[in-house]
């Protein structure tokens, strides 16, 4: 076995590790919504609940950093929603979740495939929201696909284990980091072979969203400069379909600041969560 080999182990063995303690430290919840299963974890901190809801790859616990930073001095919710290309029946979902848990007023910050949904839901439930941060995300799926039509033909003809297969070889093929450790075991170990091409898919049939003129609770939009999957195009547009929230741009946090970021994206959290 090479020293590199035996590195990458170890940095596999010492995630699991981690995600079992956070499990451990914060036992998931469930409720099942109109046939549609949600599982949560909440750190019981003070305050009104904030929400975290991650992109395509992996649950709630993608945010295990940030529970463990501000768990305490909080209440977060980090949330896994069901599989589904349906970003309006997610949005009904979670709608529903919110008002059985008593959570109306509640903060979200969402990312990726989770805050395209999340956009639908400040649209059609606008008031069981106090804030929203909407990050590393877009509008339709033209803002991340040069030809969205070719990309949902792709995926729909492919089977779930197919596109599994192909991005977990794809982080696999990623230099050795923390963020590739947690993507490798989200997707070998945790996740739904299915689940992933679903989201894709509802990435690859987003529709546009157009302008979201709301007011009555804070907005916030996130973008990294080397954000590899959301490109200038993709964040433009989510700034133009906001034009009353505050927008903010980070040099560095690729697709997730959470763990790329977090000196940068924790003070929002503790912004929109006041």
């Amino acid at each position: 076995m090479t020293v590199a080999t035996r590195r990458e182990l170890d940095g596999l063995a010492a995630t699991r590790e981690a995600l079992r303690a956070l499990e451990e430290r914060y036992p998931w919840r469930r409720a099942e919504v109109d046939g549609m299963l949600w599982r949560w974890m909440d750190t019981g901190g003070a305050g009104r609940p904030l929400a975290l809801v991650p992109g395509a790859v992996g649950d709630g616990a993608m945010f295990g950093s940030t529970l463990h930073s501000l768990g305490e001095r909080m209440r977060l919710l980090a949330v896994s929603y069901p599989d589904s290309a349906d970003p309006s029946a997610l949005a009904s979902g979670f709608a529903a979740l919110v008002r059985s848990q008593g959570w109306q007023g509640l903060a979200l910050a969402s990312s990726s495939y989770g805050a395209y949904w999340a956009q639908c839901l400040a649209r059609n439930h606008r008031t069981l929201l106090g804030a929203l941060l909407i990050g590393n995300t877009f509008t339709e799926a033209a803002d991340v696909f040069d030809d969205p039509a070719e990309q949902a033909r792709h995926l729909r003809a492919a089977t779930g284990p197919q596109v599994h297969a192909q991005w977990l070889a794809r982080v696999r093929a990623a230099p050795a980091s923390p963020l590739r450790d947690l993507q490798e075991v989200m997707l070998a170990e945790r996740q739904d072979q299915d689940s992933l091409r679903q989201r894709l898919l509802g990435v690859a049939q987003a529709r546009p969203l157009g302008p979201m003129v709301l007011s009555g609770f804070p907005v916030i939009t996130l973008a990294c400069a080397d954000d590899p999957l959301i490109p200038e195009r993709g964040r433009l547009a989510v700034e133009r379909a906001w034009p009353q929230a505050r927008h903010v741009r980070l040099e560095r946090g690729g697709h997730y600041p959470s763990l790329l970021a977090p000196g940068a994206y924790e003070p929002l959290l503790l912004e929109i969560a006041q």
